[in-house]
């Protein structure tokens, strides 16, 4: 998820720079952020529906921390959104604003880190992580709509972000001991995903794909 978050950054602003002129760019932008969601949601169910296989990537031991990864996954897909909220300063040559949110961020960090890190160990770096990115995707979007206001579908991504938070749940709270069956579990959830996204979002996605 986070090679294909890094991948998404460096693919979509030479897109959102080249078209910044463009009729209805603004609406375009904020239909991307909600594709964007869709798509890396459906990696991170992915990867947190088969840890039971992909476990194995890694060595025994450094799987116990494994518990942490949906924590880790919401960190990167809250760090993809903040790419596509933030390209408001780049586009209206306003950088310093993605100053003061980096910086913030890290303070952020830095801050939870050293309050937490006596009392939870190596969790505090992933609840460190996704409250950095979390935040700093409500300053980028905020300051954004006030200097640069692009038409996020905001009901939709939450809506989006809901859904994901729910099939990770629903896979947590039915999974087994056995791998057979959590893979059969983790097939049929995705497959619930997938279509969960088509009927709250099939019009959008197929006037684009049109």
């Amino acid at each position: 998820l986070a090679m294909f978050t890094t991948a998404y950054n460096y693919a979509a602003e030479p897109f959102f720079f080249r078209n910044s002129e463009q009729k209805d760019v603004k609406t375009l932008y904020g239909d991307i952020a909600l594709f964007f969601i869709i798509v890396a949601g459906a990696i991170a169910v992915s990867i947190y529906l088969f840890i039971d296989l992909l476990q194995y990537v890694i060595g025994s031991n450094f799987r116990e921390g494994i518990y942490l990864v949906p924590i880790l996954l919401m960190s990167y897909l809250f760090l993809g959104i903040y790419y596509n909220v933030s390209i408001w300063y780049k586009l209206s040559d306003k950088t310093k604003y993605g100053a003061v949110i980096a910086t913030v961020g890290a303070v952020i960090t830095i801050s939870v880190s050293i309050i937490f890190l006596p009392v939870m160990g190596v969790a505090a770096s992933a609840y460190a992580a996704l409250a950095c990115y979390t935040i700093m995707v409500l300053l980028a979007y905020f300051l954004g709509q006030k200097h640069y206001p692009i038409n996020y579908p905001v009901a939709a991504m939450l809506k989006m972000i809901a859904w994901i938070v729910a099939v990770m749940c629903m896979g947590f709270l039915i999974q087994t001991d056995q791998v057979f069956y959590n893979v059969l579990i983790a097939t049929v959830l995705i497959t619930v995903y997938v279509a969960g996204c088509y009927l709250m979002e099939g019009n959008r996605i197929k006037s684009y794909l049109s």
